[in-house]
């Protein structure tokens, strides 16, 4: 036969009391009291005035050598994409010159549309020019600003044409004026050495 043994441990009902208090406090307990706080949320909530906007820029070449720049303004707000409208936009050439191509305030949906002429810019020796879309900031917003580089077609008749098209075409142009000018000596030539007739 086994002996159980138990050994009683007299609790007093005060004890029990204030033990059971005790557990249903930490239960009712809120985690975020307990937890540690965020170091990142406190400063976010610091810097809460200014919002950081983006610049999304495309690019579109037409056919009667225009180009299209657009820019669409966003930012975030209350962890939702937000398009911002009424904003100005300057747009302007990001290479060397900087030459201020002009400024467009964003409509509704956060978009600006500038048509440049694309004979008033000069691409680099590459056939590229390079664009820039800033947002200067206001009170509420911070600055922003975003590049872009569009390739132009490298054809003869463009700005700066590769070599190889230049030299290949000024090969051609040389061959088909010679064979004119090779013509026309053998037509004087000829007329020269006909011989005269006496009456």
């Amino acid at each position: 036969m086994k002996r159980v043994f138990k050994i009683a441990v007299p609790v007093k009902p005060a004890q029990q009391i204030i033990l059971v208090a005790c557990l249903l406090i930490t239960l009712f307990i809120p985690v975020s009291v307990l937890s540690q706080t965020d170091s990142t949320t406190a400063k976010a909530s610091e810097g809460k005035s200014l919002i950081s906007p983006t610049i999304e820029f495309i690019s579109t070449q037409k056919g009667d050598n225009t180009i299209d720049l657009k820019a669409i303004l966003k930012a975030k707000i209350k962890r939702t994409l937000t398009k911002l409208y009424g904003m100005k936009i300057s747009f302007s050439s990001s290479d060397s010159s900087g030459k201020e191509l002009g400024k467009i305030i964003t409509d509704r949906n956060g978009m600006a549309l500038l048509n440049y002429k694309a004979d008033g810019i000069t691409a680099g020796a590459e056939g590229k020019l390079h664009f820039k879309a800033s947002f200067a900031g206001n009170k509420s917003a911070e600055a922003a600003e975003e590049e872009l580089i569009q390739e132009m077609p490298r054809a003869l008749w463009s700005p700066n044409p590769p070599l190889w098209m230049l030299i290949t075409f000024i090969i051609l142009v040389t061959v088909v004026w010679g064979h004119y000018i090779v013509i026309v000596y053998e037509l004087f030539r000829l007329r020269k050495e006909q011989p005269k007739t006496n009456t």
